[in-house]
């Protein structure tokens, strides 16, 4: 019984912790790191016809994206959580190029954007407000 006292404050404070604006970001993020998402091909708005390599292409983005917390801004209910992301950096091969596709696919060039996320405290869960599209487009390595 006394492993059972003990078990049950460390749960409370395993639920806590995972329930920070960070840790919602982290989570956010790790999403798009192992695809677990939708991906959507129309983003990139090339050559509708190979949309199966498009769709490589985004997953390599995703899962090669890196990030850093840099800060978290917490008042009352709202907070803001500033992340730097690196990506490859497609939007110079979409404004340049003619073989796009193979560009893409061969591209090691990086960039580094900050995105401010925002969430909203709800019945004592953070969530993430929806995304600007700038933001999406960050993430894409396309703004």
């Amino acid at each position: 019984m006394k492993k059972l006292i003990i078990l049950i404050p460390l749960l409370l404070i395993g639920c806590t912790l995972s329930n920070t604006p960070t840790s919602k970001i982290e989570e956010f993020l790790g999403k798009y790191q192992s695809l677990n998402i939708e991906i959507n091909t129309e983003k990139l708005n090339i050559d509708k016809e190979n949309k199966k390599e498009i769709e490589e292409i985004i997953k390599r983005q995703y899962k090669n994206m890196s990030y850093e917390i840099k800060d978290e801004e917490i008042d009352g209910n709202k907070s803001v959580v500033t992340v730097e992301i690196e990506v490859y950096n497609y939007k110079d091969i979409l404004n340049e190029n003619n073989n796009v596709i193979k560009e893409l696919k061969k591209t090691k060039k990086r960039i580094t954007y900050t995105i401010n996320f925002e969430l909203t405290k709800e019945k004592d869960i953070w969530k993430i407000n929806n995304l600007k599209e700038e933001d999406n487009n960050k993430l894409l390595g396309i703004f």
